[in-house]
């Protein structure tokens, strides 16, 4: 995957922000009303398409395929499912009716696409046909980290990195190594990859004087020596 990443959603009157690093967009609005999303190119141009959907983009984004031609919006609702749209034509592409949707990230070719409680889904770009999937009813989010590798949340109850173009797990995390303090309350919202290795963000439950319970933000380093190589 080339660069291709929501930086920001800025909410205003009627609608919302996508600030991007992409190597074709700068930003995209979505307009709350008509549900009309408009793509910003770097060389000055815009193309809007009619597409229905602000309630997902606003929380997740709206995935741009690399050659800026596509755009792909999902839904918790399995009626509307997956939508891949064309940004030149306007028009819809293809239609998969799966539930739960969240993250979808686009490479060259295929999505990776995380259905919630169900599986991670390599989909055909082009066409919406399923390539592969890993079905796990624990798995809850993806997050992008480097090229075509994603961190997932739990597969089985265990996170893990796994390749989206082999779909194969490359490596497992122990819970203990995760979530070291077990604490009941656990969520990891961002994962990024660095030169110091893996490091989770998120929120755990925590005890302080004025309340029995709190939820405290944490960064955790899980694995210091993963290089993308190692895939």
């Amino acid at each position: 995957m080339s660069k291709n990443k929501v930086l920001a959603i800025e909410h205003v009157e009627g609608g919302f922000w996508q600030y991007v690093d992409h190597t074709m967009l700068s930003k995209i609005w979505s307009e709350f009303d008509s549900g009309a999303i408009t793509v910003f190119y770097k060389n000055g141009s815009t193309k809007t398409v009619m597409a229905d959907c602000a309630g997902y983009n606003s929380q997740y984004g709206t995935p741009v395929s690399d050659d800026g031609r596509k755009l792909v919006i999902g839904a918790w609702e399995k009626r509307q499912g997956l939508r891949c749209y064309s940004i030149e034509k306007g028009n819809m592409i293809w239609q998969l009716h799966i539930p739960r949707v969240r993250q979808v990230f686009c490479f060259s070719d295929y999505l990776a696409v995380l259905e919630a409680k169900k599986a991670l889904l390599k989909i055909n770009l082009d066409n919406g046909e399923i390539l592969a999937h890993i079905r796990s009813n624990t798995i809850e989010n993806q997050f992008w980290i480097s090229k075509h590798l994603v961190f997932v949340d739990s597969i089985k109850g265990t996170p893990c990195v796994i390749n989206t173009e082999s779909m194969r797990i490359v490596k497992e995390y122990p819970l203990s190594v995760v979530n070291p303090t077990s604490r009941k309350s656990f969520i990891i919202n961002n994962v990024e990859l660095s030169e110091s290795g893996i490091t989770i963000f998120g929120f755990e439950s925590v005890s302080n004087e004025k309340s029995r319970f709190a939820l405290s933000p944490f960064s955790r380093i899980i694995d210091a020596g993963f290089h993308v190589g190692q895939t």
